[in-house]
């Protein structure tokens, strides 16, 4: 699954991810854990908000890019499959502390 999801970030992390749901490869859980950590990750400018629409696919690619250090900022590169990698590993532990948390 893991391997499906970067093959995905990386070619719908822009326009091409507007039109796929992130409900394709996110849980309802997972898509909650998105929705938390976009709103702590987008700065305080526009520049530095999610561009994406939201539940899109290339909204989810952005928030795993950011968590996997990407800084955000479309003049800099597009994330590539390292930063992904890594962002998912960040991603994968924080819900997994969420899921945890939440069977109190």
């Amino acid at each position: 699954m893991e391997c499906k999801r970067l093959q995905s970030f990386v070619h719908g992390r822009g326009s091409p991810g507007q039109r796929f749901q992130a409900a394709h490869l996110f849980d309802p859980t997972e898509t909650t854990v998105l929705e938390v950590l976009i709103a702590k990750l987008e700065g305080k400018t526009q520049k530095q908000k999610n561009p994406h629409p939201t539940h899109t696919l290339a909204w989810a690619a952005w928030c795993i890019a950011r968590l996997g250090g990407w800084n955000g900022y479309e003049k800099e590169r597009p994330p590539g499959p390292i930063t992904f990698t890594h962002g998912l590993r960040r991603f994968n532990a924080i819900t997994h502390g969420f899921v945890l948390a939440s069977q109190k």
